[in-house]
């Protein structure tokens, strides 16, 4: 006799944090969640929390002992570091965590079983119904969620790779997180490796070794153990901390998959969580954050769709958050030499653009946009406003992902409310609505041009690298200059395609970016606030324009974009006086080196006195002060000039706008949003 099947609303296979996850959101949406894992996890040591994850965790309940804080994110490269700071990520026992996890799915009304699962083929469900078996019980399920991990799942060849990992005792690196791409070989066909140190206790350490390749340069590590004492002994040759690292128990390894897709999860009839999904960090293996998002988004699609709608919005709400991400790992992977050469000739560079590199491709989860702070939109204007950023973000992100796809990743705002930040398409949409028109959707392309622009404007920031006296190359410096040239001709072409009439107000606008830039380096250089007070004000201007409005509203948008740039300008320079980060991610001493800082303009010092804001108290004293006066004294003129602008919801975005903008030492002036 055939034993009777159990009926569940969702079958997960996988109890890891992916699949935890999705149970505890599913459950708490009231549907009865069947968790089934056979495997006991490894003793794998620590792992890596990004700031995202440990929210995430939070909204799961998921209470996680003996979780540490890491300071700093600390790059390593042969002969040099970079320590970048306010990551906001962590270090757990890994098993600790799985344990929290699953204790809140329970306490959701999940339920877990132990035992093997075996999937059923569609055409061997009796009735289209039954999905698996667990222990030799027919389990019928609505939907059924793979969160196997790598492991238990077949991916593209062209993302597969291995990950082994080991405690070590004797090394010291305080709270923070060692991340260093290992220099590749010298055959041109050398895959990518990275070697990540995560803090422990009494000078303890769980060291990981993450390498990409094929299929069959990822075959099983036959001694991951002396894998991980031969990368350490590589490192102890340019840093001492590590040569005496004496490995504790035993090293263990997993298969790594980078690979995912949007076409992957749409053709499958499962839904494919976590490493399953091939959402592992291209580059450190890492996939706490990934998975935990993947299992959330999965768990919310199932409750509000039937199982097909349901795998589609989950694809599409996924391909979203990780725009160029997986991409970038690929270009990567064929490119490891390019790609090393210039991320360690650009690990003593503070520019914008590396300086949100590193955050979007080698750190967890990083999403940096253009700039900064979320602008606060209220939730009923983003019914108007959020519809025309996702069609800017689609514009942006398809000119640039199949050439350049860590632009693609660096342009991204993020998903929902997070687009909403401080950047060009929210000035050009205000300028769209100043006289209370309605705007076409297609003026999303000219927008996101501008962005393009921009952020092609902010590769040429700053000064020029000295030439090099041998004929080796300038890494960086070239990176810079062509991935500035991409973007120009990129925006250069959007707006000749979609917008042609505003060809020349943009090449008119980018000859005055060019002068602003030329006159930035010159002996005599001119106010930094000019460079952000164009870039802010020609998108509003030329929203107005391109939407038939009049010349005293393109006049006062012109004068309210210049005023937001110089209020940025300000803020940015009260935010690295004070210690925090910028929007711009630059430090005090870049900001002054590349001449974007307004503090020599306000206090009449040389650029270069750096050092003598570090070490004089007194005049860093009064630059900070000097800076907030300035910022909150651009904000009250700019709400003065918003009065002037007739539609509302233009008021109210450039008042929401000029909140983001200023700094929360800075006492904000001006109207009411209305």
């Amino acid at each position: 006799m055939t034993a009777p099947a159990t009926v569940v609303n969702v079958l997960i296979v996988g109890a890891g944090p992916a699949g935890a996850a999705a149970a505890v959101t599913a459950a708490r949406a009231g549907l009865s969640v069947l968790v089934a894992d056979h495997v006991a996890p490894p003793r794998v040591g620590d792992a890596v929390v990004s700031g995202i994850a440990m929210q995430r965790l939070t909204e799961l309940g998921a209470d996680v002992a003996g979780i540490r804080p890491a300071d700093s994110v600390e790059l390593c490269f042969p002969g040099r570091s970079r320590q970048v700071t306010g990551i906001g990520a962590a270090v757990a026992d890994h098993g600790a965590m799985r344990a929290a996890l699953a204790d809140a799915a329970i306490a959701a009304g999940a339920k877990l079983a132990i035992g093997r699962v075996t999937l059923l083929p569609t055409a061997d469900k009796e009735n289209n119904a039954v999905n698996a078996v667990l222990n030799g019980v027919p389990i019928r399920a609505a939907h059924v969620v793979v969160a196997t991990g790598a492991a238990g799942t077949s991916m593209p060849t062209h993302a597969t790779g291995i990950t082994c990992a080991q405690r070590f005792a004797n090394i010291d690196i305080a709270n923070r997180i060692v991340l260093a791409p290992l220099q590749p070989a010298a055959e041109p066909g050398a895959q990518p490796a990275m070697l990540a140190v995560l803090p422990g206790t009494n000078g303890t350490a769980t060291v990981w070794l993450t390498r990409r390749g094929t299929t069959s340069s990822a075959a099983p590590i036959t001694d991951p153990s002396r894998l991980l004492q031969d990368a350490l002994a590589m490192m102890s040759d340019h840093d001492r901390r590590f040569a005496a690292a004496v490995p504790i128990g035993s090293a263990v390894q997993a298969t790594v998959h980078s690979g995912f897709s949007q076409d992957l999860l749409e053709t499958s009839e499962a839904f494919l969580v976590g490493d399953a999904a091939g959402l592992a960090n291209p580059f450190t293996g890492e996939g706490i954050g990934t998975a935990l998002l993947s299992g959330m988004l999965a768990g919310r699609a199932i409750a509000a769709h039937t199982a097909d709608a349901a795998r589609a919005q989950y694809a599409r709400r996924l391909a979203g958050e990780y725009v160029g991400y997986f991409e970038t790992a690929r270009h990567a992977t064929r490119r490891y030499h390019l790609v090393w050469r210039t991320l360690d000739a650009a690990a003593a560079s503070d520019h914008t653009i590396f300086a949100k590199a590193r955050r979007a491709i080698l750190l967890p989860e990083e999403i940096p946009g253009l700039a900064g702070d979320r602008v606060p939109i209220t939730s009923a204007d983003r019914v108007v406003t959020g519809p025309f950023l996702v069609a800017c973000d689609e514009v942006g992100v398809a000119s640039l992902r199949a050439q350049w796809p860590f632009l693609a990743r660096l342009l991204l705002s993020g998903t929902g409310p997070t687009r909403h930040r401080i950047r060009p398409a929210l000035l050009f949409l205000a300028g769209l609505l100043a006289e209370d028109r309605p705007p076409a959707i297609t003026r999303a392309t000219p927008a996101a041009a501008v962005e393009l622009a921009t952020f092609g404007a902010l590769a040429f920031l700053g000064t020029e690298s000295a030439q090099p006296q041998t004929r080796s190359i300038d890494w960086a410096g070239s990176t810079l200059v062509m991935a500035g040239d991409f973007l120009m001709s990129r925006a250069s072409s959007l707006i000749a395609e979609s917008t042609p009439e505003a060809s020349w107000a943009l090449a008119d606008w980018l000859a005055e970016l060019a002068a602003s830039r030329a006159a930035r380096l010159s002996e005599r250089p001119s106010r930094a606030i000019d460079l952000q007070a164009s870039l802010m004000e020609f998108p509003a201007r030329l929203g107005a324009l391109l939407n038939g409005g009049s010349a005293d509203t393109v006049k006062t948008l012109r004068t309210v974009g210049g005023l937001l740039g110089e209020a940025f300008t300000h803020a940015e320079d009260v935010l690295a006086l004070t210690g925090r980060r910028t929007r711009l991610d630059m430090t005090l001493r870049a900001s002054l080196t590349y001449r974007s800082s307004a503090i020599p303009d306000l206090t009449g010092s040389h650029p270069d006195e750096a050092t003598r804001l570090s070490a004089d108290p007194t005049f860093a004293a009064s630059a900070l002060a000097a800076s907030e006066h300035a910022c909150n004294n651009a904000l009250s003129r700019v709400h003065t000039a918003i009065a002037d602008i007739p539609g509302s919801l233009a008021r109210r975005i450039l008042t929401a706008y000029a909140t983001a903008i200023a700094p929360d030492t800075v006492e904000l002036c001006g109207t009411p949003m209305s």
